[in-house]
């Protein structure tokens, strides 16, 4: 997608899709679950510029103090921690929700759909990737964990 509609793309429908995804990828880690929570109400009330790669959004306690959150994390105090940051939860929220729309729009132009309602299927189109992602990490994480304690 194209940096010129990102912005086009990510709205309040399709950032709610993503929340609701996110939810549920993070469902085991309440951390992420407390840093995408934040994250929604933030994109609410600070400012932000997102060009579907980068996000320079304003702390939520420091007015006028700017974060740049890239692929790479973020520099505020979590997340040089290596902790949940919301500022990062915030950027992938974005992504998902720029990536959910851009499905939204090619299942709504093939089958003929209201955008919204392409949006629903498109959310549920990912839920079972997001499951299998899940499933493959935890057999990953045992398949490790048994290779470390044989």
């Amino acid at each position: 997608m194209s940096n010129a509609s990102v912005a086009q793309a990510v709205n309040r429908v399709s950032v709610g899709a993503a929340l609701q995804a996110a939810r549920i990828e993070a469902h085991e880690h309440q951390a992420w679950i407390t840093a995408i929570n934040r994250a929604a109400l933030n994109l609410e009330a600070c400012k932000w510029q997102f060009d579907g790669d980068d996000l320079r959004i304003e702390s939520a306690t420091n007015s006028g103090t700017y974060y740049t959150v890239t692929a790479a994390g973020c520099l505020c105090k979590a997340g040089a921690a290596g902790k949940a940051c919301w500022h990062r939860a915030a950027r992938r929220l974005l992504i998902k929700a720029a990536e959910l729309a851009e499905l939204a729009s090619e299942i709504s132009a093939v089958e003929g759909l209201e955008l919204a309602e392409a949006l629903g299927k498109a959310a549920a189109e990912l839920a079972p990737l997001q499951t299998y992602a899940r499933q493959w990490n935890a057999a990953t994480i045992a398949r490790n964990a048994a290779e470390l304690y044989a």
